[in-house]
């Protein structure tokens, strides 16, 4: 549930979030260590200040024992009375203040190792009051006599003791700093392993948002490469954060405006945009790929009139014919065929297989009958004929260019015999070669003379009689003989040299 609600935040949120844990976590270590150590310097201050205290009191109990001892000894030597006493007053006042050390030492919580400490000053306090009587009653000999045998040999134990508990006390207040000292390392290392322990969370939780954000523009690379390639296949959304959500639909309706935009253009470029059927770019290149690998047929179909239709009832009426017989002959063919409107009033049309005659005979006919009933357009009742002319490959070439010449040839040979249609049986070889030689001999013939004209004449019904001739020109050539005239007038025609032919025949003719 968590990491579903998690990879609902956005980038942003995210990013946010993680910061927000990880200076959280952060916070909390160092309250950690900061509250550790404050507590274990408190710790460490009231155990330096309990300890120094009880080592102090320690140290006053044996030098308040040692200053009664010797002035034990300054009295055992005094002979004046009233100078004792100055020295039993000093003695009580260094026993006292011996006694109050040992008491409250005694009262320390931590501390009850003080016993054979009292016990001792106990038993000296008697045996040092019996050397005071013994001073006072029997003299510094007698006192001298029992300081020597019982007093001295306790007073000894007493200093020997009060010194054990002193350096008992510097022992133990060295320990408890060590034992602190240890905590003190150990929490330390907690602290740090804590600390490192953070910095791999840490790290581990920028690892995986980085991963996460890598992993979402990676796909989104990936989406816009596939674009980029062409591929404009609807692909399911991989967009784990509001953001990318967002780039993935942008992206989406960036790939659909691009597919669209594609589709328009390559219908301009494919498309004829009079009858909507494929143009000649598009009837080119799929000839050209099957006639490399394939068989089949190509047909040329030409509306015959045409031209008449679009002087007499305009361009708009010869347009809508051009549409409706491209829908008829579409209508008799398969869906694996394409017919494509090639050039003005000429459709051509790709076959699969039908490489036979009778076979593509069949088919011929087929689109001839699409023709049959007359096309009704805006009131006006058309009949249409057809001409068409076809070649199959690989019979006649798997040669693009001889192909479609054969079977535009094919198509002539049917205007010109006035056919229905007509079938391509070999490959129609190219004139260029030829006709380009011929250009350039133009000149050379009309200053050798080569040319001649013929006279057609003109007959008048009515009057029955002749009117007028029509000179026809001829060329004969030196080598190849007579040249057709529809082999070289139009080159004329087209580079304007029939301007240097026509004053000749104007002459000629006069002459003749």
């Amino acid at each position: 549930m968590i990491r579903d609600l998690f990879s609902s935040l956005s980038m942003r949120n995210r990013l946010l979030l993680s910061f927000i844990t990880i200076l959280a976590l952060m916070s909390f270590s160092s309250y950690l260590s900061v509250s550790y150590f404050d507590r274990t310097a408190n710790q460490l201050q009231s155990l330096v200040e309990d300890q120094t205290r009880r080592t102090i009191l320690a140290q006053r109990a044996t030098q308040q024992a040692q200053t009664a001892a010797y002035l034990l000894l300054q009295l055992l030597q005094t002979e004046d009375r009233e100078a004792r006493k100055k020295i039993y007053r000093s003695m009580d006042k260094a026993l006292a203040m011996s006694d109050a050390a040992v008491r409250t030492l005694s009262k320390e919580p931590e501390y009850a190792d003080v016993d054979n400490l009292i016990q001792l000053r106990a038993e000296y306090g008697e045996l040092f009051q019996q050397t005071v009587e013994l001073i006072e009653s029997n003299g510094l000999v007698p006192a001298k006599q029992h300081f020597e045998a019982h007093t001295n040999p306790v007073l000894n134990k007493l200093l020997a003791e009060t010194e054990q508990v002193s350096i008992e006390q510097q022992d133990s207040m060295l320990k408890s700093e060590q034992h602190l000292q240890s905590r003190s390392d150990s929490v330390t290392l907690v602290i740090i392993v804590t600390e490192l322990m953070l910095i791999i969370l840490s790290g581990l939780l920028a690892y995986r948002i980085s991963r996460g954000f890598s992993r979402e523009i990676d796909n989104t690379v990936a989406s816009a490469d596939r674009i980029a390639s062409g591929d404009y296949e609807d692909y399911p959304s991989q967009a784990n954060t509001p953001e990318m959500a967002r780039l993935e639909r942008s992206l989406n309706r960036m790939k659909h405006s691009i597919l669209t935009r594609e589709l328009f253009i390559k219908r301009l470029a494919y498309e004829d945009n009079v009858t909507k059927l494929s143009n000649r770019n598009r009837f080119l290149e799929i000839v050209r790929e099957a006639v490399k690998q394939s068989e089949g047929s190509i047909i040329l179909v030409d509306i015959n009139r045409f031209s008449q239709i679009n002087s007499a009832l305009g361009h708009e009426v010869g347009d809508l014919v051009l549409r409706e017989v491209g829908q008829r002959l579409a209508a008799r063919l398969s869906d694996r065929d394409l017919i494509a409107r090639l050039e003005g009033n000429t459709f051509s049309i790709f076959l699969e297989d039908h490489t036979e005659p009778e076979a593509l005979e069949e088919v011929l006919n087929e689109l001839n009958s699409a023709v049959a009933d007359s096309i009704q357009i805006k009131g006006q009742r058309l009949d249409i004929d057809l001409s068409m002319g076809a070649s199959s490959f690989p019979t006649i070439s798997r040669n693009m260019d001889t192909l479609i010449r054969s079977t535009e040839a094919a198509l002539n040979e049917a205007k010109r015999k006035k056919l229905t249609f007509h079938i391509a049986t070999q490959a129609e070889k190219s004139d260029n070669d030829s006709l380009l030689s011929l250009l350039g001999e133009l000149r050379t013939a009309l200053f050798d003379n080569q040319f001649a004209l013929l006279y057609q004449p003109k007959f008048d019904l009515h009057t029955r009689r002749l009117k007028s001739v029509e000179a026809l020109l001829r060329w004969n050539h030196p080598r190849q003989g007579a040249v057709r005239p529809d082999l070289f007038i139009p080159f004329a025609e087209k580079t304007g040299f029939v301007r240097q032919i026509t004053p000749w025949v104007i002459e000629q003719a006069v002459k003749d």
